[in-house]
């Protein structure tokens, strides 16, 4: 196999160490120099040894105290990854960010040491034993750590007020909550059934069901019914929507004398004859 030489019980335990500084599986692996392919093959493995309860295997390892299988570790170091990551939050959300400082040009700004500041050159000099023939650079007057370096300028800017809301809302205490007092007043009318008419004798409603079954012709004639409109008297009446359309006026023939030069549309266009029209 080809991942043989990297399965060790030490890689194994390095990759739960990366996986709780970092949720990516290809950067935990990078420790060991192995692809994130590995894993999830490992991972597999683990899964098979565990069905079979396997504790020979060697993803049965020991890991903060506890002895379980690998996969189960992982699932553990992403745990612990949250709770870091949550931790973070709270931190940048009390205490800001801290960001690099840089200058126009984009080179980045150093911190100054606050013992130089506005002192002379013989002042710098006698601090760091220097001779007197020495010059005193803007080198000399920076801050430098344990190794030498100068230390680069920082500075904290606050997180957003929404998000620190945000993390603050994690706590019940700090939810926002809304109290809407409604009172409603009015009355509520419900209608009344539909009652017959004193005197008003019961619909038969077997008869009604009958004629509900006839076909039209058959129902007006049971009923004694006409299939148009007839009025008082019993002659037949007309709506106004079935009336015939009132004829068109027919347009009054024009005597006028065509023109002449002039195309189908009458817009004038064409040539006038040669001196004009003749007016009578």
């Amino acid at each position: 196999m080809a991942t043989g030489t990297k399965q060790t019980t030490e890689n194994l335990v390095k990759v739960l160490d990366a996986l709780v500084a970092t949720p990516h599986w290809r950067k935990a692996m990078m420790c060991i120099r192995a692809s994130e392919r590995t894993a999830f093959e490992w991972r597999a493995q683990c899964i098979k040894a565990m069905k079979e309860k396997d504790t020979s295997s060697i993803f049965w390892i020991e890991w903060r105290g506890t002895w379980d299988w690998w996969a189960n570790h992982a699932g553990r170091a992403r745990t612990e990854n949250i709770i870091l990551h949550e931790a973070a939050i709270r931190d940048q959300s009390l205490n800001g960010i801290e960001e690099p400082v840089f200058g126009p040009d984009q080179k980045p700004i150093y911190r100054e040491d606050p013992r130089f500041i506005g002192r002379n050159d013989d002042y710098v000099r006698e601090v760091l034993g220097m001779a007197d023939f020495e010059d005193v650079t803007p080198w000399h007057r920076l801050e430098h750590d344990a190794a030498g370096n100068p230390v680069q300028l920082t500075k904290r800017t606050q997180i957003p007020a929404p998000l620190r809301l945000r993390v603050l809302e994690q706590d019940r205490r700090y939810i926002e909550r809304k109290e809407i007092d409604t009172h409603v007043t009015g009355e509520i009318v419900t209608a009344k059934p539909l009652q017959r008419l004193p005197g008003e004798e019961r619909p038969d409603v077997a008869r009604l069901r009958a004629l509900a079954a006839l076909p039209a012709d058959k129902r007006r004639e049971e009923m004694g019914a006409s299939g148009v409109p007839l009025n008082a008297h019993g002659q037949r009446t007309v709506s106004a929507g079935t009336l015939p359309p009132e004829p068109r006026p027919v347009p009054r023939p024009s005597y006028a004398r065509p023109m002449p030069n002039l195309d189908t549309a009458g817009t004038g266009r064409g040539e006038p004859p040669p001196g004009g029209f003749k007016v009578r």
